[in-house]
């Protein structure tokens, strides 16, 4: 897949089939439309495109921070394992949330990419205001030269999912029902850094991770069965989020993986971790004791978990 970052100095593309979207999470819903893209390029001998934007346009025009679900680098890996051949990525502006519609479809889809087709859901809307949306692309493709195909209603709802599902499912530690809706478990990436090695007295030495982006959506605090890929090796652990309540409570969220049955030197590592279950809340323990033997616990069960 070839990346794009902006909208100048994109090469020429071989009967371009481009859909237009935020896709934060690329979940099962968007594969169905990725699929479509994916279907109509190989029909008609061309690539298939897709135009993003970043930041999340409702971080722009709202005004604080949209949790995402992926990052950047994630949504790419994620779309080039699907198969994409394109992938443009627009810096999203207050500016560029002003440009009107048919000055939009103008500049932004048809001179730099000449799609042959374009391929877009049945709400979608763009330009100043929101003003464009399906309408406008039919009374302007004659003029340009393009196909256009709308997924409907019908097709979009009967799928049923959403990425503020998926984010409302996070943030509440269901990541289980995230997966579903995903189509895969949920992940976030980060690197290894040192920590005050408390674990390590209490028999479960844990790798503090520092989330590669500020942006990315962190599941609600509680302990969770995770995967954890590092140097291209697959680990089952288990993770706990929070304050650390035990001890003295920290006013810093913290993540901390311990991998079950490993011995590894971690710090700097960068780390991968798929969540696959929530075992439980995060909580006050009355005694170290206490602790370790819930920690022996969620080991147990974290070992066991298929």
């Amino acid at each position: 897949m070839k990346v794009h970052w902006g909208l100048d100095h994109i090469p020429p593309i071989r009967g371009a089939v481009l859909t237009v979207g935020t896709f934060d999470g690329v979940h099962a819903g968007h594969r169905r439309i990725l699929e479509r893209i994916r279907q109509s390029a190989r029909d008609t001998h061309g690539e298939s495109v897709i135009l993003t934007f970043h930041p999340h346009p409702r971080t722009v025009l709202g005004g604080s921070p949209v949790p995402l679900l992926q990052t950047p680098d994630e949504k790419i890996q994620t779309l080039e394992a699907l198969g994409i051949d394109h992938l443009i990525i627009v810096p999203f502006t207050a500016a560029f949330s002003a440009i009107p519609a048919a000055d939009y479809v103008r500049d932004v889809l048809i001179n730099p990419i000449h799609p042959q087709r374009i391929i877009i859901g049945y709400d979608h809307q763009f330009g100043k205001n929101r003003e464009g949306n399906y309408n406008l692309l039919k009374l302007l493709r004659e003029q340009y030269g393009f196909e256009l195909e709308e997924i409907t209603a019908e097709e979009i709802n009967d799928c049923a999912i959403s990425s503020t599902q998926i984010r409302k499912a996070l943030n509440r530690g269901d990541v289980s029902s995230a997966a579903l809706l995903l189509g895969r478990p949920y992940s976030i990436s980060g690197v290894v850094v040192h920590g005050e090695q408390r674990g390590r007295l209490l028999g479960f030495p844990t790798a503090n991770l520092q989330v590669s982006h500020t942006d990315k959506l962190i599941p609600a605090n509680g302990v969770y069965v995770v995967e954890t890929l590092c140097d291209g090796m697959m680990f089952r652990g288990m993770m706990n989020i929070g304050h650390q309540p035990t001890f003295h409570a920290v006013q810093t969220q913290k993540l901390e993986v311990h991998l079950i049955d490993q011995a590894l030197d971690l710090y700097g590592k960068n780390l991968s971790i798929r969540f696959l279950a929530r075992l439980r809340d995060e909580r006050k323990f009355a005694s170290r004791d206490e602790l370790v033997a819930q920690l022996e616990l969620d080991k147990a069960q974290a070992k066991d978990w298929k």
